[in-house]
């Protein structure tokens, strides 16, 4: 996917529904290893994935891990009152295991996902209260204690928005972009300077706009425009990915932006 005005966008994996996706980024390695601080980028070329957790049980975790610098577990969900649902998404206690072996074996970091499409709703009334939010990060980071995480992937579908309704009020748009950058803030202060925390967004010019006046990308390391979810014979075509990658870096940081 040649493009000369994004050079600093390197190639990234996503793996989702057993699938292999081609990507663009640069990225850092955790686990002990050092990582680049939140909006700096470094020129090694890393990998990232996406594993659901309907594929946990045949998962090769040496094999994904070997291969990839960064995998992101999908996915959890949070509710309205800061608590965390769908616990039973992470691997048991043996493939989470065989998980974080791996991964401290070939460097690679492990991120838990929250959302998704169908697993979004309880974003919009946490991220707007302080007591849920603050609620949310306390039981994350007992999370990522509890089962050596290093990072985490916010895939709220959408701030704003409703499946079927679509856009909001403007006043509905605008209460949840604020929250959303606090979550940001908090999550980013909390966990400091060199863990990964990262976010989609829909690439419709809207979004990206939004996040820009948001300062999303002073917080969030990476940001993973969903290139390849549009409707009709375009779905997945590379040359819609190409123009939605044109219209990212033209308002988000090119070094931090992920096409998939």
């Amino acid at each position: 996917m040649p493009r000369d005005a994004i050079v600093p966008v390197v190639v990234r994996i996503l793996l989702f529904l057993g699938s292999l996706l081609a990507m663009c980024h640069a990225l850092g390695s955790p686990n002990g290893v050092s990582l680049p601080e939140a909006g700096n980028t470094r020129d090694d070329f890393a990998v990232l994935a996406y594993l659901p957790e309907w594929r946990y049980g045949g998962a090769n975790w040496d094999t994904i891990c070997r291969h990839v610098s960064h995998l992101i577990l999908f996915s959890l969900e949070v509710k309205h009152d800061g608590s965390i649902g769908a616990l039973d998404r992470i691997p048991n206690k043996m493939l989470m295991a065989e998980a974080q072996e791996a991964a401290t074996e070939h460097n690679t970091a492990l991120l838990i996902c929250f959302g998704g499409n169908g697993r979004s709703q309880g974003f919009s009334r946490m991220v707007a209260s302080s007591a849920a939010r603050k609620k949310f990060l306390r039981n994350l980071v007992g999370l990522m204690d509890k089962h050596a995480l290093d990072g985490v992937d916010y895939n709220w579908e959408y701030p704003g928005y409703e499946m079927g309704r679509g856009y909001l009020s403007d006043k509905e748009i605008k209460a949840d972009y604020k929250g959303l950058m606090k979550l940001f803030q908090e999550t980013r202060a909390l966990l400091g300077p060199r863990a990964p925390i990262t976010m989609s967004y829909y690439p419709d010019g809207r979004q990206e706009e939004l996040l820009r006046k948001g300062e999303a990308a002073a917080q969030v390391d990476y940001l993973m425009m969903m290139s390849y979810d549009q409707n009709g014979k375009h779905h997945s075509e590379a040359r819609w990915g190409n123009k939605m990658i044109d219209q990212g870096v033209s308002v988000l940081p090119p070094n931090q932006l992920d096409a998939r």
